[in-house]
This record gives C-alpha cells, structure tokens and sequence, in this order.
C-alpha cells in the first residue's frame, strides 16, 4: 500500500487533536518543509518530499508540538529531563495514534 494513502489526517498529542495539512510551498513560512501551529493545532507539511523526508518532517513536527504542549522550556535545561520528558510524550503519541505508526512503518528508505 503507498505511504500517501497511509498519511495520518491528525494526530493526537497530550489531548489535544493536532490536524494534519500537507500543503504546497506556498503556505509555510520561510523555506521550512513543515510547520506547527499550537494555537490552531495543526501541522502543515510541504507536500511533494521524499518519502522518508516527509516522514521525518512529520515526526519533527510532532517534537515540536510535544515540546509546548507539556512546556519543557518552562523549566531546566539539563539533557536527561528533556529526553525523558520527549520520550514520554513519543510515547503517548504512538500508543494514541496507532495509524502514524503504521504510516511510518509504510515508508522505505530507498537507496
């Protein structure tokens, strides 16, 4: 099955339903291949990428949205806080959205 039948349409991130948006170059701001917006909930990713680019864009993004919806940068800097709190918030994405998952897993990085 192909990785574009596969996109997620949102995903869920600490509650909150993020939409997914995979739009042309036109609607991100400067010349970046995604972009999250915490007041709308939404994630736009610039279509038209390499498979495993638009995956990784994806899942950029997603950081993005963990990282202001459980406010890490409200607190230390310190390395092993961040990751532990970033990797709780992963897991709590994938274990709510099982469909991204499957879409990742969908993507292959040819050579």
């Amino acid at each position: 099955m192909s990785y574009k039948k596969l996109r997620p349409a949102q995903v869920r991130v600490m509650g909150r339903i993020y939409k997914i948006l995979f739009v042309g170059d036109c609607t991100i701001e400067h010349e970046n291949l995604g972009q999250c917006d915490h007041k709308k909930l939404t994630i736009a990713i610039q279509d038209h990428q390499a498979p495993v680019e638009e995956a990784d864009t994806l899942v950029h993004e997603i950081l993005h949205a963990i990282w202001h919806q459980m406010s890490i940068n409200c607190g230390p800097l310190d390395e092993e806080p961040i990751v532990r709190r970033m990797t709780s918030g992963f897991m709590q994405v994938f274990l709510d959205n099982p469909e991204l998952l499957k879409y990742l897993s969908s993507i292959k990085n040819k050579e």
